[in-house]
């Protein structure tokens, strides 16, 4: 699977098979309104038709073909800082269908790296998934 933030790939599992995603994990989180009146036998539950979702996963880059150690840390320190803050987001499938996540902000990007290798962690925020790219 390839994951692109605008123009900005983050992982691209479709010409690397070692750069797919990890530990991909989806929450989405569905806003409902308990309505509780005065001397009310029962609660009342509204939808309020908000979606929230949540999407993590996990990257491993190897280096040692790529620079070595040195070039792990760079990557290390720096790609937080090019890793957009927000935008739409292209999931692109092996089989080549998409998925988009729109309006999404980059909670968290996390990395460490043992040796050549250098793991990151994602996590986004974001509305529904949809399989249209949006118009806007």
């Amino acid at each position: 699977m390839r994951v692109k933030i605008n123009d900005f790939v983050l992982c691209d599992g479709l010409t690397d098979a070692t750069q797919s995603p990890a530990n991909l994990a989806v929450t989405e989180q569905r806003t409902t309104q308990v309505a509780k009146g005065l001397r009310w036998t029962s609660s009342k539950t509204l939808d309020r038709q908000n979606k929230e979702t949540h999407i993590s996963f996990q990257v491993t880059r190897r280096w040692d073909q790529n620079g070595g150690l040195g070039a792990a840390q760079k990557f290390l320190i720096n790609h937080g800082q090019d890793v957009p803050n927000n935008g739409l987001v292209e999931f692109t499938f092996y089989d080549k269908s998409k998925s988009y996540l729109n309006v999404t902000q980059v909670q968290t990007v996390e990395g460490k790296h043992t040796g050549t290798t250098t793991i990151h962690h994602y996590t986004l925020i974001g509305g529904q998934t949809q399989v249209q790219k949006p118009t806007s």
